[in-house]
C-alpha cells in the first residue's frame, strides 16, 4: 500500500512538472497575466501592497510597468505632507487602478489638475469597511482638508457584508474583514490574519514562480464571475441585501 501510495505521489510530481514546464514552454491566456506585483496581510485591512515596491501589472489585455507604490504601501509616489492643502481619497480597485500606467490613474490626473496633493489609499478589494479603517489609521492623522470617497456599487456592498461574501465564496475568505449587524449594532468581522498570514505569502511566492499555479488560480477567478452583483441596482431583493445596505450607509 506504502509503495502505491509513493509511486501515486511520484506519478503526480512528474505530471505537474510536465505540465509547468509545457505552460513555460507554450503560454496561454491564463499564464500570460504574470505580474510581479507584492502583497502583504494587515491584520486590520486584510492583504494590501507591499511598501516601497516597483513592479510590473499584467493582465490579458494590458501591460503596465513600472507600477509604482509608496513607503506607505500605496499606489504612486511619496505623499507630499508639507502642502497646506491636501486631499485624500478613498477606494478600491478603481482608485489603486493597476491597469492604468504610472499618472494616468484617477489621483495622478486630479493631482495634476488641481495642483494640491491627493493621498491615494485606494486598495483592491477594499470594501467601505476597509476604507472607513485606512481614513481612521492613515489619512485622519494627516488632516486632510478635503477626503473623497469612492463607492462602488457592483461589489462595495458584497465586500462589506459576511452574508453577501458568503452567498458568493460559500465561505467568508480568510483575508477579508467585513461587517454584519447584530441585534442592532455593527459587527465588524476581521480577517484570520493568523490563517491567512502564511497562505497568502504562499499564494504570492506560487503566483511569482508557478506557471502552474498562476493558471489554475487565473481560470479559477475567471469562472467565478457571479451575476450577485447586479442586485445593488434594484431594489434589495432579499434580507440579506437589505442588511448590506444598512451596514454600509
Amino acid at each position: 500500500m506504502a509503495r502505491k501510495l509513493a509511486a501515486l505521489l511520484v506519478g503526480l510530481a512528474a505530471a505537474g512538472l510536465l505540465v509547468e514546464i509545457s505552460l513555460r514552454l507554450v503560454p496561454t491566456r491564463f499564464t500570460d497575466w504574470n505580474s510581479t506585483v507584492r502583497c502583504r496581510l494587515d491584520p486590520e485591512l486584510g492583504p494590501v501592497l507591499e511598501p516601497g515596491q516597483r513592479a510590473a501589472c499584467n493582465g490579458a489585455c494590458y501591460r503596465v510597468s513600472p507600477l509604482r507604490v509608496n513607503s506607505r504601501g500605496f499606489r504612486g509616489g511619496e505623499w507630499n505632507l508639507e502642502a497646506p492643502f491636501k486631499i485624500g481619497a478613498l477606494g478600491d480597485s478603481f482608485l489603486e487602478a493597476r491597469q492604468a500606467p504610472e499618472g494616468a490613474h484617477v489621483c495622478a490626473l486630479l493631482q495634476r489638475l488641481l495642483g494640491v496633493p491627493v493621498l491615494n489609499t485606494g486598495t483592491s478589494g477594499f470594501g467601505t469597511i476597509q476604507e472607513t479603517r485606512a481614513f481612521q489609521s492613515v489619512l485622519r492623522p494627516l488632516r486632510p482638508g478635503l477626503v473623497l470617497l469612492f463607492f462602488y456599487a457592483g461589489n462595495d456592498l458584497i465586500d462589506n457584508s459576511c452574508g453577501l461574501l458568503r452567498r458568493q465564496w460559500g465561505v467568508v475568505p480568510p483575508t477579508r474583514s467585513c461587517a454584519e449587524i447584530s441585534r442592532g449594532n455593527l459587527e465588524v468581522v476581521k480577517p484570520l490574519a493568523a490563517r491567512a498570514g502564511w497562505s497568502l505569502a504562499l499564494a504570492s511566492r506560487l503566483t511569482r514562480h508557478s506557471e502552474l499555479f498562476l493558471a489554475f488560480k487565473n481560470l479559477l477567478y475567471s469562472q467565478n464571475r457571479s451575476s450577485v452583483a447586479w442586485d445593488a441596482y434594484r431594489p434589495p431583493p432579499d434580507e440579506t441585501w437589505s442588511r448590506a445596505w444598512s451596514l454600509t450607509e
